[in-house]
């Protein structure tokens, strides 16, 4: 980053501000993470992020190799912490995984490194089947299956494709001779009769088609591949909610309850409104980015609960499972609109499994 001027610095200031300082009360949101990343990306360097990082790793006797460091942003984050700022679970996390992949190993620890598979080990690789071709190639007239070979030999689909893109510039030089296209292709064919070199085209054509068809086969014998399933961290990485509510005194439960469960209570404290999510049958509840998934549209509700908040919200952290499943038809309002997305403004007030 070019150095900027104290005159430039002083203004940018005045629309940026100096240096954010955050209060520990508060989890800081994305939007508020954006801004304050903008500022140390404008005032700040590389340099500044590696500083910071090394001075928290000290700070907290974490030994590291700044050297592997490319990342600036984790260096904003090594300085916001020590001034205050409380972040979400998912920032932590990437912080800490960034951390250990700067850590030094220590003296007895040996780092295998593995060996990838290069190109010249392919082709060694591959010249335990090729040999065999050629000499099917040698004898033409012989009978000979390309496709019975790679099955019965279990030859891996990436070798396959290999024996097929090594054989198609073959048949595409024979087909020229054969049709008179390149002076040069037919003189070097001419040993072989008309009829011999007809021959010769269609058994290379047969190699060709053989792998063609083996590798469609392959893919479509291939079990179809399970469905990985997300790890919490990353269902719970664009996921929004309010942590406390120090008017109301209620403290939201943890959001990773709500995967896996059959039914959450969740109050907007900004429209006074109780939502109710359950699962549909046979299913449970998930998240989808800052969205409630997998949950029953037709059980699903909002309602507004105006001046039976109190009474509803007691009604919530203090009833029975069952119990609870009758409150919102307690609010005596019309339901409202109905949404499936969270935001700052919501309280998880209870999940029900």
């Amino acid at each position: 980053m070019a150095k900027a001027t104290r005159t430039s610095i002083v203004t940018d200031m005045k629309y940026l501000g100096r240096e954010p300082e955050f209060s520990s009360d508060t989890v800081l949101g994305w939007t508020d993470l954006a801004r304050n990343y903008n500022w140390y990306n404008h005032f700040k360097n590389t340099d500044d992020a590696k500083q910071y990082l090394n001075e928290f790793c000290k700070a907290n006797k974490i030994k590291i190799n700044i050297s592997n460091h490319n990342t600036n942003t984790f260096g904003w984050v090594a300085r916001m912490i020590p001034r205050g700022a409380k972040l979400d679970e998912s920032t932590l996390t990437k912080f800490k995984d960034y951390l250990s992949t700067l850590k030094k190993p220590s003296k007895n620890e040996v780092v295998i490194e593995k060996k990838e598979e290069t190109p010249q080990r392919q082709v060694n690789r591959l010249d335990q089947w090729l040999p065999d071709f050629e000499e099917a190639i040698d004898n033409f007239k012989g009978p000979f299956s390309a496709y019975n070979y790679l099955t019965s030999n279990n030859v891996p689909q990436m070798y396959a494709k290999m024996i097929q893109e090594h054989y198609e510039p073959l048949y595409n030089e024979i087909k020229s001779a054969y049709n008179k296209e390149d002076d040069q292709l037919v003189e070097a064919y001419k040993v072989h009769r008309r009829t011999e070199l007809k021959a010769l085209m269609l058994f290379v054509k047969g190699i060709v088609d053989d792998c063609d068809k083996f590798l469609s086969n392959v893919k479509k014998e291939r079990k179809p591949r399970k469905k990985r399933e997300k790890s919490v961290d990353s269902l719970l990485k664009h996921f929004k909610y309010q942590q406390n509510d120090t008017a109301l005194k209620l403290t939201s439960e943890d959001p990773a309850k709500i995967i896996g469960s059959t039914s959450i209570y969740v109050l907007n404290t900004k429209y006074k409104t109780l939502t109710v999510f359950h699962a549909k049958n046979g299913e449970t509840l998930s998240i989808n980015r800052t969205a409630i998934a997998n949950y029953d549209e037709k059980t699903s509700r909002t309602k507004r609960a105006g001046r039976a908040l109190n009474k509803v919200i007691d009604a919530i952290n203090n009833g029975t499972k069952k119990s609870r499943i009758k409150v919102i038809d307690t609010i005596k309002t019309d339901d409202a609109k109905f949404t499936d997305r969270l935001n700052d403004s919501c309280i998880i007030l209870k999940v029900d499994k």
